[in-house]
C-alpha cells in the first residue's frame, strides 16, 4: 500500500506563496492553537463514525488511515526544522530557521515563546504542530483553488499554462525556513504593535 507522505504540488506551491503574506494579528498561534483543536474533535468523531467501515476494510486486506493536507503540512515543517530528530523544537534550532529565512532572533524568541504552550521551555513536536496555522482552511485558499481550476478548464486552444499542470510536472518543496521566519515576523511585528 502506498501512503501520502507529501503534499501534492499545488498546495506545496500555495502553502511557499503564503511567505510573503501581510500582517497578523498577535493572537495568530492562539488562534491556530484553538484551529488545531477543533480539527483534532473534528478528525476524531470522523474517524469513530467510520471505524466500522475501516474496520471492514482491514478485514479485507486493505490497511487504511485518513490525514489531512494540513497535518501534512505540519509534519513537513516539524521535520524540517527539528534537525537533531529528538522531537523536540528547540529554540536554536527554530532560530535557525527563521533566521535563515530572512527573520531576526527576536521574532524567533517571540515565536518560540508563543509555541511553548506549556512554558517550561521546550517546544514539543504536538505543541509546534498545534501552533502552526493550517492555510488549507482559508477563504483565501478556497479561492486560489477556484481561480486554478478555472485557469485548468478555460485553457486556451487545449494548452494548459496554469499553476495545476506547471506543478504537477515541477514538484516543489516547502520553504520551511522562509514560512517559519513569516509567521515569526508576523507575530512579532504584531505583539511589538501592541
Amino acid at each position: 500500500m502506498s501512503a501520502i507522505t507529501t503534499l501534492p504540488p499545488i498546495y506545496t506551491s500555495y502553502a511557499n506563496s503564503l511567505a510573503s503574506q501581510g500582517a497578523a494579528s498577535a493572537s495568530l498561534i492562539a488562534d491556530a492553537q484553538a484551529q488545531s483543536a477543533a480539527e483534532q474533535k473534528a478528525a476524531g468523531a470522523a474517524a469513530a463514525k467510520n471505524a466500522a467501515s475501516f474496520d471492514q476494510l482491514r478485514a479485507k486486506g486493505v490497511d487504511i488511515e485518513t490525514v489531512s493536507f494540513g497535518d501534512l503540512y505540519k509534519s513537513q515543517l516539524a521535520s524540517d526544522v527539528d534537525r537533531d530528530g529528538d522531537g523536540n523544537v528547540s529554540l536554536q534550532e527554530l532560530t535557525e530557521a527563521v533566521v535563515a529565512g530572512g527573520g531576526s532572533a527576536d521574532s524567533a524568541q517571540s515565536l518560540f515563546s508563543a509555541m511553548d504552550a506549556d512554558g517550561n521551555g521546550v517546544v514539543t513536536d504536538a505543541e509546534f504542530k498545534n501552533s502552526v496555522p493550517n492555510p488549507f482552511t482559508t477563504d483565501r485558499f478556497t479561492q486560489f483553488m477556484q481561480q486554478e481550476l478555472r485557469t485548468a478548464l478555460d485553457g486556451s486552444a487545449g494548452q494548459q499554462t496554469n499553476a495545476l499542470s506547471e506543478q504537477a510536472q515541477h514538484p516543489q518543496t516547502l520553504d520551511t525556513n522562509a514560512i517559519l521566519a513569516s509567521l515569526a515576523t508576523q507575530l512579532y511585528a504584531a505583539n511589538t504593535a501592541s
